[in-house]
């Protein structure tokens, strides 16, 4: 079942499937952000933290990044069951 990363709760592992991106055109500069810090579709990704509000923080191929909520919501992913 698709979330967005926002969604995931502590502790749980899911994969990148897509971006929210809306209209046609280039890729909004927020995407080729997040791919630069290795965000990318098929990445698996670890919640860390989500309080539910505020910032949440991930691990990305061992790398803890911050993201924000807003930003976060545009990320969707598949949670894997483990």
């Amino acid at each position: 079942m698709k979330k967005t990363l926002s969604q995931i709760e502590a502790g749980r592992k899911a994969i990148i499937v897509d971006f929210a991106a809306h209209g046609r055109g280039s890729i909004p500069h927020y995407i080729i952000r997040l791919q630069e810090m290795g965000i990318l579709k098929g990445e698996k990704v670890l919640m860390i933290r989500n309080a539910g509000i505020g910032p949440i923080e991930v691990a990305v191929k061992g790398t803890h990044l911050a993201l924000g909520r807003g930003i976060a919501s545009k990320i969707i992913v598949e949670e894997v069951k483990e």
